[in-house]
């Protein structure tokens, strides 16, 4: 089905106007974090697969603290959540800062979620066309499971996304998605591919 509106018009106009409705939100996170876990802790930067493959840097705020093993001398490495982050997950705030990655062009506002470079091997023996599309900030898997689907069910809801994706299922995902997340959890499950 043609879209009535080119796909990055729609995410770039869109995500510009969340950033600004969003921001006073952002910055009280970023206040809270800064208290709690320190100013150049706060914003996550890790390399995720992108359209074709290409490897680009994904933003978040961080839900991990960082310490210095002073045993092995390796540098940072990550232990536990802290209590800021464990809300931001479970509300999915942590994610806003991936606005900024769409109106780059790094991403979309809807699409198959970008993996870890880790992923590519078996991305690309497994679920190729996945990587045809721009990653998303939201697909259906949000919908239909969220957190409570495994990998292998999410990646159907990501082919599924592929074969039924038009300007409207972009607008019904972006719709519901807020009802989803301020539930704090997934559901809706489907019974057409859930369980399978």
């Amino acid at each position: 089905m043609t879209s009535p509106i080119p796909k990055r018009w729609m995410d770039i106009s869109i995500s510009f106007i969340l950033l600004i409705f969003l921001l006073p939100i952002m910055a009280v996170i970023f206040i809270i974090m800064s208290f709690e876990s320190g100013p150049l802790e706060i914003i996550f930067f890790q390399k995720r697969i992108g359209k074709n493959g290409r490897i680009f840097t994904i933003y978040k705020f961080r839900t991990l603290r960082l310490s210095f093993s002073k045993l092995n001398k390796i540098g940072h490495e990550f232990t536990d959540s802290t209590i800021t982050g464990r809300f931001l997950r479970k509300y999915s705030l942590d994610e806003l800062p991936q606005l900024v990655n769409v109106l780059r062009g790094d991403m979309s506002l809807v699409g198959p979620r970008p993996l870890p470079m880790e992923y590519m091997t078996y991305i690309n023996e497994n679920f190729a066309e996945r990587n045809s599309v721009k990653p998303g900030l939201v697909c259906f898997s949000h919908l239909y499971g969220r957190n409570n689907l495994d990998w292998k069910h999410r990646f159907r809801w990501d082919i599924f996304y592929l074969k039924t994706r038009s300007w409207w299922v972009d607008l019904y995902i972006l719709f519901n998605i807020p009802f989803i997340i301020f539930k704090g959890e997934g559901n809706i499950l489907s019974p057409k591919l859930v369980g399978r």
